[in-house]
């Protein structure tokens, strides 16, 4: 993207949401193909994740080797067995001489489930958890976050386990661990500040971080969840804080368009879109980014 160091790799599945228009993919190792999990869905196109990097001299030295933040959604990350095709990229990555951070979301259904959980054992159906700014503070929302913290806890310790499986070295961070600093709310808090030295530590060790996005610590001391979408702001945030290279965002959609095709039939495919014009499409309710990861990463010059 022209201008903003958060790259959008999607896929090819469904008419709605990519960096690039539909156009043959690269023969890249199968990288994500399998990621997405379609070995057992052959009513479902094809889907292959674009992915590119610029690559550098293996020999550089890892302490000048540039930073790379990538981030693996649940729609990506749909099973445990996925992880391994996810690795196959940050493996890549490090045999092009950088230095991967890995932030990952829950498996996908993990966030709706545990919702659904916690809903059956509240009086009104869990309504208020719904509407988070009604009680962001109450005992509920703290044991929700907690609840809802640990899809990708899980994801992040699985993976962590994939990478050394391969024989890379790399350590799961919780988003408090990695540095990620809130305000005292629960549910969807806000991020005040981020502390890198966690991640650079484990970096200048040669270790893999991959931490548990969508979370962070508040001021008051508490675990707190950073709403819907917030792996995108986790990844955003660790990479304007680390002064990654960019910051690269691994989806299953079908590609970004310039319009809600419902609404404008005729809307097309964009073949790139900058950071502008990416904020522009989730603040008119696109789900490609969370907006707030957007604006983030144009304030951090990412």
């Amino acid at each position: 993207m022209a201008g903003c160091g958060v790259r959008v790799h999607t896929t090819r599945g469904s008419r709605g949401a990519t960096a690039r228009r539909r156009e043959r993919t690269p023969p890249l190792t199968a990288s994500l193909a399998a990621a997405v999990g379609e070995r057992d869905r052959p009513s479902r196109r094809q889907v292959v994740v674009r992915y590119r990097f610029s690559p550098m001299p293996p020999s550089r030295p890892p302490s000048l080797a540039r930073i790379v933040v990538d981030k693996f959604g649940g729609s990506v990350l749909r099973r445990p067995e996925d992880i391994a095709a996810a690795v196959q990229v940050v493996a890549e990555q490090r045999r092009a001489g950088l230095q991967p951070v890995v932030v990952v979301s829950a498996f996908e259904g993990v966030t709706d489930t545990i919702l659904s959980s916690a809903s059956v054992l509240l009086p009104d159906g869990g309504q208020a958890l719904r509407e988070p700014r009604q009680a962001p503070d109450s005992p509920l929302a703290r044991e929700t976050d907690r609840a809802l913290a640990t899809g990708e806890a899980l994801s992040a310790a699985l993976f962590a386990l994939g990478l050394q499986a391969r024989g890379i070295a790399a350590r799961s961070f919780s988003g408090a661990e990695a540095g990620i600093r809130t305000a005292a709310a629960h549910l969807g808090a806000e991020v005040r500040r981020v502390y890198s030295r966690p991640l650079r530590t484990a970096l200048a060790e040669e270790l893999v971080p991959v931490v548990a996005g969508f979370q962070g610590i508040g001021s008051h001391g508490e675990l707190t969840t950073l709403g819907r979408g917030g792996t995108d702001l986790s990844a955003v945030v660790l990479a304007v804080a680390l002064r990654a290279d960019r910051c690269e965002l691994f989806k299953d959609t079908g590609g970004v368009m310039e319009a809600d095709p419902h609404l404008v039939p005729a809307a097309r495919f964009l073949r790139a879109v900058d950071a502008l014009q990416l904020e522009l499409l989730a603040e008119l309710g696109s789900e490609v980014v969370h907006p707030v990861a957007v604006r983030r990463a144009r304030r951090g010059k990412l």
